[in-house]
C-alpha cells in the first residue's frame, strides 16, 4: 500500500497535538500554559529594608484598622517570594478580596506597594507565590488582627466584670462557682498557674438572695507572654474548654483565656 508524505505528516503532527494536550486540565502540569514574573516590580522593590502591612480593606470598611512594620529576615523572604511569583495569563483569576496592603521601603521613600490575599497578589495582574512565604505572612497577620480584636473585648470586660484572684477567693467556705463542683475548679486554677499562667481570677461574682454566699460564673486566665509557657498553658486550656463546653481558642497572641461555668456533665 502507498501512503503518500502528506498523510504522514498529518498523521505526526495531530498525534504530536494529542500529547500536548493530553491529560486531565489542570491536574497535567505540562499543560498550563506559559508564565511570567513580576520583573519590574522585582526590580523596584529590591532594595526594600522594611515593608509595613496594613489591613486596609477593614479599616476603610469601619472595622479595626491594623498595621505592623516588617524589618527582621522577613524582608527579604517577602521581596524574593514577590519577585519570583508567577502569572499564568490563560488561568480564570481568582476571587480575592485583596484585604491586605504590602507597602515597600527604603528608608522613607515607598519603592512600591501591592495588595495581597493568601498566596496571590495583584500587579499587573494576578500573581501566585508558589513558596507559601505569602500565606504565611498572611495568616500571621490575620491572627493578629483577631488577637487584637480580643484583646480589645477582652479589655473592656476585664474591666467591667465584678472578679477575684481565684486561688484566695476559692479558700473561703461562702464562695462557690455556678453550678460547679468548687474542687475542679480549683483543680483547674492550680493547672493553668503551674503551666505559667500570669494571674487567674473568678468574674461575675454575685451575691445568692439570702447574702449568705458568693458566686463566680466564670473564669478569666491572664496569659504569659512567652511562648513555651502559653504552650503549656493553653493545653490545660484544652481540657477547660472541653469541660465547660466553651469553644477553644488558639494561641493569637491573646492577653485573655475566658471560660463560663457550664459543666460538661449533665
Amino acid at each position: 500500500m502507498h501512503i503518500s508524505n502528506s498523510i504522514i505528516l498529518l498523521v505526526i503532527l495531530i498525534g504530536s497535538k494529542l500529547q500536548t494536550f493530553g491529560g486531565n486540565y489542570p491536574e497535567a502540569i505540562s499543560t498550563y500554559p506559559a508564565y511570567s514574573t513580576p520583573t519590574n516590580l522585582a526590580r523596584r522593590i529590591a532594595d526594600t529594608d522594611h515593608i509595613v502591612a496594613t489591613n486596609w480593606f477593614d479599616a476603610t470598611h469601619g472595622d479595626l484598622g491594623f498595621g505592623v512594620s516588617i524589618s527582621d529576615d522577613k524582608v527579604g523572604k517577602i521581596v524574593r517570594a514577590v519577585s519570583a511569583a508567577k502569572k499564568y495569563p490563560n488561568l480564570p483569576v481568582t476571587s480575592s478580596i485583596w484585604d491586605w496592603e504590602l507597602q515597600f521601603y527604603k528608608g522613607t521613600n515607598r519603592l512600591d506597594t501591592i495588595r495581597f490575599q493568601g498566596s496571590v497578589f495583584l500587579a499587573d495582574g494576578e500573581y501566585d507565590d508558589e513558596t507559601d512565604v505569602l500565606e504565611k505572612v498572611h495568616q500571621d497577620l490575620v491572627n493578629r488582627v483577631f488577637a487584637a480584636n480580643l484583646n480589645k473585648e477582652g479589655n473592656k470586660y476585664f474591666s467591667a466584670t465584678n472578679k477575684a484572684e481565684a486561688k484566695q477567693w476559692l479558700k473561703k467556705p461562702s464562695h462557690t462557682p455556678f453550678k460547679e463542683s468548687k474542687k475542679k475548679v480549683a483543680r483547674f486554677v492550680e493547672d493553668f498557674y503551674d503551666s505559667g499562667a500570669t494571674k487567674v481570677f473568678v468574674a461575675d461574682l454575685e451575691t445568692s438572695s439570702n447574702g449568705q454566699t458568693e458566686i463566680a460564673k466564670s473564669l478569666i486566665v491572664v496569659l504569659p507572654r512567652d511562648s513555651a509557657s502559653r504552650h503549656k498553658v493553653f493545653s490545660v486550656a484544652t481540657r477547660a474548654s472541653r469541660e465547660w463546653w466553651n469553644d477553644p481558642d488558639g494561641d493569637v497572641g491573646q492577653m485573655y483565656l475566658f471560660y463560663v461555668f457550664e459543666s460538661g456533665k449533665p
